[in-house]
């Protein structure tokens, strides 16, 4: 449009706008591409799981407030895992920001994490419509989609291979209403919440 049209300088603006934001997209996309795809993992740290979820929700936090939108939040304190902090911190993020985006106005999210034996667990769970049933068995596969506006359908491809990349899992949980997400990480040896 800007090459072949005569646009008027507010029109040249905006466009030029939506241009810059899609390539961002695209190289935030492509970054995340790249990192399944090289031969050797990030480098892990230690990282608590409160800090993970705390920092999902602030990035989602614009979003939750204009859908109204309630996150309803409970972490084990203590609870401690070993991992690429900001590619695990991407997975919480994609999970939210897809919730948010079926999530009618008013709509509830539940994070729930807590230690189950050697593993740290947290479940995102919301009250929408739920995944189609007729992608559920390929959910975890690029390019598969359905009921959002936005997106090519490589998050939860590119979220559970961040999970497995860091000796972990995403699943989703059969669930009568909404969706609901488990990620396991193998807890860090010795993060035995309150000395237990």
């Amino acid at each position: 449009m800007l090459a072949e049209f005569d646009l008027p300088a507010d029109q040249s603006k905006l466009t030029a706008t939506q241009i810059h934001n899609a390539a961002r997209r695209m190289e935030r996309l492509l970054s995340e591409i790249g990192q399944v795809a090289r031969s050797e993992p990030g480098r892990r740290s230690k990282c608590r799981i409160e800090d993970l979820v705390s920092a999902a929700m602030e990035s989602q936090q614009e979003q939750v407030q204009f859908k109204n939108v309630t996150i309803d939040q409970s972490v084990e304190p203590g609870l401690t895992v070993e991992c690429e902090q900001s590619r695990v911190e991407r997975v919480l993020i994609n999970l939210l920001a897809n919730a948010l985006e079926v999530l009618p106005d008013g709509g509830r999210i539940s994070i729930q994490a807590a230690r189950s034996g050697d593993v740290a667990q947290i479940d995102v769970v919301d009250n929408g419509q739920g995944v189609p049933v007729e992608i559920r068995k390929r959910l975890f596969q690029p390019f598969v989609t359905a009921g959002k506006k936005n997106g090519l359908g490589l998050g939860l491809a590119l979220a559970r291979q961040t999970m497995l990349d860091n000796e972990g899992d995403l699943q989703m949980v059969d669930s009568e209403t909404g969706a609901h997400f488990r990620l396991r990480l193998p807890c860090k040896a010795g993060a035995h919440p309150s000395g237990s």
